[in-house]
């Protein structure tokens, strides 16, 4: 066999991460998202459990996010989207551990809350917080999947013989 064959290089039909499909791997991102919410949505009245597991949820979810290496221009759009929102809410994680924010107990629920000493300005309530996570985080991640079947050049397999 010639160099031309041994270096020849295939489109992959379908997007591969390693070994695993691209959309395995979604599917188990979000099922893994939805478990660690429903997590935190057991502690929506417990203000420092809220905070420590949204803690733990940002910085895993942030930590994949970076992990992924999107080499077009649409990917690198959707894969920074994502990883603007998850720290956003590691953001908001980091206010609530160092007592910037808390969660302050209303008639109609737990709300997130800018606190000072003097007064509170309330944010979002918890419940709703988890919800809207739980439907904005696996729509972003089906978007970064989804523009990679648009993605030519991305990902090219070498098949040595």
């Amino acid at each position: 066999m010639n160099d031309s064959t041994q270096n020849e290089c295939d489109k992959v039909l379908a997007p591969k991460y390693g070994l695993y499909e691209a959309s395995k791997i979604l599917i188990l991102r979000i099922v893994a998202t939805w478990l660690s919410l429903l997590i935190l949505w057991t502690n929506t009245e417990n203000g420092k459990a809220f905070f420590n597991t949204l803690a733990v949820f940002a910085i895993s979810q942030l930590l994949y996010a970076v992990s992924i290496k999107a080499y077009s221009t649409v990917r690198q759009v959707y894969s920074t989207i994502v990883i603007i929102i998850v720290a956003v809410i590691g953001l908001i994680a980091i206010a609530g551990l160092i007592g910037v924010a808390a969660l302050v107990s209303t008639d109609g629920g737990c709300v997130i809350s800018l606190v000072k000493s003097t007064n509170q300005i309330p944010i979002w309530g918890s419940e709703s917080f988890i919800y809207a996570i739980a439907i904005i985080l696996p729509i972003a991640y089906a978007f970064e999947w989804g523009s990679s079947w648009f993605a030519k050049d991305d990902i090219a397999v070498e098949r040595r013989e």
